[in-house]
């Protein structure tokens, strides 16, 4: 028969593989937020320089009037 003695050694390798799967876990965790944060904030800026873009389309469509001053138009978009 087999005993099942918890030895200090058994005790010490089984939280050595418990802190790896544990850092390994955090690391992942870690990894994704930063992506989805990272996303996030892209698409924030994107949207940002989009507005921007259609704002410079609207005084770019500006027309002259007969007196040769700009008249602002909608912008076209």
């Amino acid at each position: 028969m087999t005993e099942n003695k918890v030895t200090g050694k058994k005790l010490l390798e089984d939280c050595a593989i418990l802190a790896r799967d544990l850092g390994a876990f955090v690391l992942d965790v870690s990894k994704r937020a930063y992506a989805v944060i990272k996303n996030a904030l892209a698409e924030k800026k994107e949207k940002a320089s989009d507005a921007a873009d259609t704002e410079k389309k609207g005084v770019a469509h500006a027309t002259l009037d007969g007196d040769g001053e700009k008249k602002p138009t909608a912008a076209v978009g």
